[in-house]
């Protein structure tokens, strides 16, 4: 039971709870003291956020290095366009999802709660307009490509130094305090409107939103079986023990080695999951990517805002698939890399994001185990790939 506590998912559900049950009737000066706490909270994520990125994604495309270069070229392309894909496939369904909302959204019947401030002093305004996480994104892509051509030593200890610091920040800081980011915005809803409705509602959708990502990762595994029902099912009965210990312990790191065993049987060349494996872990994000985008439609549509047209989501999704890269560094805190390209590009405001993180800590092992799922599957499709790539580079030759 203390060590149940101790994970930060039960501790955000609790949480959840203790607001819906108590926050109607708290003293208002708890209630703000609470919201104004998440506040700095989320303006210091800002803060820290574009430079995390730029260390993240560098970080992880030196680690590449220059071994293979046609190769990680093959492999990145690929990822991007599998999480896209789902992340297409999530925007999709979302519209039919937000048709159980049409009767009835949130809405605030009462001014959102007022941060106590400190005058003369504003986190916020101290970040200059250039100071973008979109940026850092760039500038993390160009210095990881070239880095391995610099070879320069103190650079790559600057950096790896960097990187340790930035990592021990998110899962060591914010990661923890996860269900203290949420408390102060839940309090703000609870406090303004009516919250039950809007639990109620998104029940509805979630349950829809599991059926597409489970029907996605079976699509795959049809693909991986040429469409024949025996070899889908024998594919996916390989590869099924990974899925379930990544459901249950919530981590694909200590799926990984059954991950390996798994898809090494759906291969053709069974060392081929040994390379592909542990470098997609933590890119190869098909079932976050189809959560992450089918949430935050269906958040957009209980707060009674319109779902994203498809210029606005295909601009997000650009920023979106990239950012992905940078979780690869930052497991348990990878939540918060996005969260600005949610206010940024979705509109979000700070009660639509305690929303999702919310979710987002219910809906892990969901999340997690449809990852490890789908990222054997997309391991077969990418020999698939990597052979007519060969076959093409040995016919110019």
């Amino acid at each position: 039971m203390i060590n149940a506590l101790k994970n930060t998912s039960v501790q955000t559900f609790l949480v959840v709870f203790f607001v819906f049950l108590f926050g109607t009737s708290m003293p208002l000066d708890f209630a703000r003291v609470f919201y104004t706490l998440s506040l700095a909270l989320k303006d210091l994520l800002l803060f820290i956020l574009p430079f995390a990125v730029c260390v993240f994604i560098a970080s992880t495309l030196n680690n590449f290095e220059k071994r293979g270069w046609l190769l990680v070229v093959a492999l990145v392309f690929f990822e991007i366009i599998s999480n896209s894909c789902a992340s297409f496939a999530a925007y999709g369904l979302s519209f039919w999802g937000a048709s159980l909302y049409e009767a009835e959204t949130f809405a605030m019947s009462t001014s959102p709660l007022m941060p106590f401030e400190v005058e003369g002093f504003n986190l916020s305004a101290l970040r200059p307009s250039f100071w973008r996480v979109e940026y850092g994104t760039a500038f993390g892509v160009i210095l990881g490509l070239c880095m391995p051509y610099m070879q320069s030593t103190t650079l790559e200890k600057t950096l790896s130094i960097s990187a340790v610091l930035v990592k021990n920040i998110f899962i060591k800081g914010f990661a923890k305090i996860i269900p203290l980011f949420v408390l102060g915005f839940f309090v703000n809803l609870v406090k303004t409107g009516d919250f039950s409705p809007l639990l109620l509602q998104s029940g509805k959708a979630i349950s829809i939103m599991i059926m597409g990502v489970t029907g996605y990762v079976i699509i795959l595994y049809l693909i991986v079986g040429w469409f024949s029902i025996k070899r889908t099912a024998k594919a996916i009965q390989n590869v099924l023990p990974a899925g379930l210990i990544a459901f249950s312990s919530m981590s694909s790191v200590a799926a990984m080695p059954i991950t390996i065993q798994a898809t090494e049987k759906n291969l053709k060349n069974p060392s081929f999951a040994s390379m592909v494996i542990p470098a997609t872990t933590n890119i190869q994000q098909v079932g976050d990517c189809f959560i992450q985008v089918f949430l935050c439609c269906m958040i957009l549509s209980v707060f009674g805002q319109n779902i994203p047209n498809l210029n606005t989501f295909v601009l997000f999704l650009s920023v979106f698939v990239m950012a992905r890269f940078t979780t690869a560094a930052v497991i348990g805190g990878a939540i918060f890399i996005m969260l600005p390209l949610y206010q940024t590009y979705l509109g979000f405001n700070e009660e639509m994001i305690a929303m999702l993180l919310m979710f987002n800590m219910i809906l892990d092992p969901i999340v997690t185990s449809s990852n490890v799922m789908a990222n054997s599957a997309l391991c077969v499709l990418f020999e698939r790939f990597w052979e007519k790539i060969s076959l093409i580079k040995s016919g110019n030759r």
